[in-house]
């Protein structure tokens, strides 16, 4: 019997065992479910899968456990916190909008022209207080955000 993490993010890991029956499934997961910090261990036995929850849950951490339980672990994946996913996609999706422009616009420049142009549109209006004040300070904001990103050394 073979295990991948197929998914994992801190406190959450997904296995995929290989030739598992569903009999020693549910032994596995009774065996995990009694880890320390370990909180909830589900077994899919249609996908031969394991779902780990818990506060000390991570691939690393269930290396030499899993090797003790007869089911070594293949390819562990780095386990990158979710910001990091989300910020791999906002800067794919930059990289885009750059090419896509030649050059011109960023995401960061395309932010500030919103929010200076939903300024204006409230200011037109007569909204002078928040709305107005509290979009051009968004506006400033981002312009100094993306130029101390491009000044940054490296």
């Amino acid at each position: 019997m073979r295990a991948r993490v197929v998914h994992a993010i801190p406190g959450r890991v997904r296995i995929r065992l290989t030739d598992v029956d569903p009999t020693a499934l549910l032994s596995l997961r009774q065996r995990l479910s009694t880890l320390p910090g370990v909180q909830e261990v589900r077994a899919n036995p249609r996908t031969g899968s394991l779902l780990l929850r818990g506060d000390a849950v991570m691939p690393q951490s269930l290396t030499s456990t899993a090797n003790g339980l007869g089911f070594p672990l293949d390819d562990l994946p780095e386990v990158r916190p979710l910001v990091d996913h989300f910020l791999d996609g906002f800067d794919a999706a930059d990289v885009g909008l750059r090419r896509a422009t030649g050059g011109q616009l960023d995401i960061a420049s395309v932010a500030m022209l919103a929010l200076l142009g939903t300024a204006v549109v409230q200011i037109v209006r007569g909204r002078f207080a928040a709305p107005a004040i509290t979009i051009l300070w968004y506006a400033a904001s981002t312009v100094l955000m993306a130029r101390s990103v491009r000044r940054a050394p490296g």
